[in-house]
């Protein structure tokens, strides 16, 4: 590949330029709870050292990566709270706090960032060598001394260097690895286009790191990009199995869904509407992690051709392959408990209900697409510094690291209550890991 990997455009940064300019800034105790939340939600398996480090240096890092680039585009993803209370309405939220995260171009693509990071670097003398592949780090009197590499033509090519930064992404595209280290998720698809195989993981254990225990963290998503046709969680139209029953409360993050859907006969799961989902969908106004969901012509004709449609329910569950009792008893239920103003069956919130309800026909359904993006994580690092570490917690001489090869930032799923984390992480831990290298080589 003759260019940068290129990924998502959401980057968490506590403190920016723009969020000055928007007036947003946060306490001490506002980031406690912050960071309180997602480690909860991580069930303690994310080191919280991440967070503070992130915290504290988020700022910094993307600052200077924002004057290798011309930053037109850049705004933050929520520069307003949300008309309603996400914790208290949603099951897991997106994107809650407001002005704690920037999209760096005018669509989910990191390109203008990362083109002008390769230019910047190249001016200032560094060197790159794509189509080049890292095969095995080379280890001298305990210390890492380079990495070979084998390049397009098949030859291989020796790098001496004082010191590596392991930055591979993680182990998506090994199916082997992806297996064993995410077994919560598999099989279900990849939808990285450029995933990681888990190379630079197996590497660094070579040489001694130690990898984090598994499940390693997915991001797992339902809402393909803004532009698909389907509705994205957490807007909470009934969601039903194959047997036509619900099983989750739909006002539940697109990050999050798919756990639930895998669960289920054939792990499949059908969202469904009446004639008003359009109408619906603006009127809750509900935050998605790419900012709030409406409707217009051009979304409205992309759905229209890609659901199912019928004028009965039990029509619409035969084209789907949902059972039809089922399903028309579930909608049947659903309708008494959005009258009574409760959802005695998963709690949905009362302001959803009637909103939601599938009443007038024709109805629509559509399965619920989900897939894996990344992995988000592999090797055990000091937050602090980027070293990787042995099994001992002793850092290995020379060898550092960043991005999703990082291990222990998440727990089992990327939750995106603070959005773009992921992104976050890996430009603190790029940042900080070039910093620690330097300090290594000139010690």
């Amino acid at each position: 590949m003759e260019a940068g990997r290129v990924g998502g455009g959401v980057h968490g940064v506590l403190g920016s330029k723009w969020s000055d300019e928007a007036g947003f800034s946060w306490t001490p105790e506002e980031i406690d709870d912050m960071i309180k939340e997602e480690i909860k939600a991580s069930s303690m398996r994310a080191d919280e050292r991440y967070y503070r480090v992130w915290a504290a240096r988020s700022r910094e890092a993307f600052a200077s990566i924002a004057e290798c680039f011309d930053t037109q585009w850049v705004h933050l993803v929520n520069d307003g709270a949300a008309p309603y209370d996400q914790v208290y309405d949603e099951y897991f939220s997106e994107s809650v706090y407001p002005g704690q995260a920037l999209q760096v171009s005018s669509s989910d693509v990191n390109t203008p960032m990362i083109n002008g990071l390769l230019a910047w670097i190249k001016d200032n003398g560094g060197e790159f060598r794509f189509n080049t592949k890292a095969e095995q780090l080379i280890l001298e009197d305990g210390k890492i001394a380079g990495v070979y590499a084998i390049k397009e033509d098949g030859n291989y090519l020796k790098v001496n260097a004082k010191a590596v930064i392991a930055a591979g992404g993680s182990i998506e595209g090994n199916d082997e690895m992806f297996a064993e280290f995410c077994p919560h998720v598999y099989p279900i698809k990849c939808s990285n286009y450029a995933p990681g195989d888990g190379s630079v993981i197996s590497m660094c254990v070579w040489a001694g790191a130690q990898i984090q225990s598994a499940p390693i963290s997915t991001m797992a998503n339902t809402a393909i990009s803004p532009d698909a046709p389907n509705v994205p969680s957490p807007i909470p139209f009934i969601v039903v199995n194959r047997n036509g029953k619900r099983f989750v409360n739909e006002a539940t993050s697109s990050f999050c869904i798919p756990f639930a859907i895998i669960n289920q006969p054939g792990k499949v799961a059908y969202q469904i509407f009446d004639k008003h989902y359009a109408e619906a969908v603006n009127e809750l106004s509900m935050q998605t992690w790419m900012g709030t969901f409406l409707y217009d012509e051009a979304r409205i004709n992309r759905f229209e051709n890609e659901a199912t449609k019928a004028d009965s329910l039990e029509e619409l569950a035969e084209k789907l392959g949902i059972d039809p009792e089922g399903l028309v008893a579930t909608v049947e239920n659903y309708r008494v408990m959005a009258e009574n103003g409760h959802d005695d069956e998963f709690g949905v919130r009362q302001r959803f209900l009637k909103v939601v309800c599938p009443m007038d026909p024709p109805f629509y359904g559509m399965e619920m697409p989900y897939f894996v993006d990344v992995a988000c994580g592999g090797i055990v690092c000091d937050p602090y510094t980027q070293r990787v570490l042995d099994g001992d917690g002793v850092p290995i001489p020379g060898l550092f690291a960043a991005g999703n090869t990082v291990g222990e930032r998440f727990g089992m799923a990327y939750t995106n209550n603070m959005c773009g984390l992921s992104n976050g992480f890996a430009d603190v831990g790029g940042y900080i890991s070039g910093e620690s290298a330097a300090a290594y080589v000139n010690a």
